[in-house]
């Protein structure tokens, strides 16, 4: 499998999937890492990787071919992997938000998937459908909430893209081109998922763009905001008000002394 194949004409989400599944089929090292992530995971109990394992990206769901935005379009799950016993669903977010009958609509396209493989495989015992939403750490309390909210949180599980990638990094042993598309997926995902990495070079430009100390407005407004988030007990006492300053940037707490008295400091708290 060529990766230049998989990536071609993708970009964001589906570019970093497609990154990920070869990955995933590259390197055993990265593979027993990222299932232990997702066995860690998984509400269903352990998942093993011994005999078998594949891993396909942008997998139709059953009802695809339906509109976008109707009740039974349930769109695409990013990875399909599968393993000696486990049928898992990966679904992977940014910043996007859910459609109305998502992932719940996953995890009945992951049933079907795994009782089909079960007997085309001629099984005994049924392969376990998982879904895994693979999203930002700062999401995680977002998605588990949704997950229970649509009450499947027993076949649905979290995963941080950030603590897939901090444990790609502590691989030993793999190979250069391994490492290379490790730290290429990581710099990838880093810049869509991650604050701004080039500030110190933005910030000079930036402040061209706003008058030095800001507008009469934007101070009024922002004095506004930093004495809302004050607590109660400093907000009522006659010794404290907001205030700016002429030589910095910020916003203090200014004691109010009454005229012809002593200035009495509260003790700090």
């Amino acid at each position: 499998m060529s990766l230049f194949s998989e990536i071609a004409g993708l970009k964001g989400e589906n570019l970093s999937s497609a990154v990920l599944a070869h990955i995933l089929l590259r390197s055993p090292d990265a593979r027993s890492m990222i299932i232990r992530k997702i066995s860690d995971a998984s509400p269903t109990g352990p998942i093993y990787v011994r005999n078998q394992f594949a891993a396909f990206c942008e997998e139709p769901t059953e009802s695809d071919s339906a509109p976008e935005g109707s009740e039974t379009h349930r769109g695409r799950l990013d990875l399909l992997v599968e393993t000696d016993d486990t049928v898992i669903g990966i679904e992977n977010k940014f910043f996007a938000p859910f459609q109305h009958n998502q992932p719940e609509g996953y995890v009945e396209t992951l049933r079907v998937k795994a009782k089909a493989i079960a007997i085309a495989k001629l099984r005994e015992t049924d392969f376990t459908p998982v879904l895994i939403v693979l999203a930002p750490a700062r999401r995680r309390d977002e998605i588990l909430n949704r997950l229970g909210e649509q009450k499947i949180s027993n076949q649905a599980g979290f995963v941080a893209w950030e603590d897939l990638l901090a444990g790609l990094a502590e691989l030993e042993g793999t190979s250069t081109v391994d490492r290379f598309l490790i730290r290429e997926l990581t710099d990838f995902v880093n810049e869509q998922i991650g604050h701004f990495r080039d500030l110190d070079r933005l910030l000079p430009h930036l402040r061209k763009r706003w008058s030095e100390r800001g507008t009469k407005a934007q101070r009024r407004f922002l004095n506004s905001f930093v004495w809302s988030l004050l607590d109660k007990s400093v907000k009522d006492s006659k010794y404290y008000s907001s205030g700016t300053g002429k030589d910095f940037y910020g916003w203090y707490l200014n004691p109010l002394v009454a005229k012809n008295q002593p200035l009495n400091r509260p003790e700090p708290r």
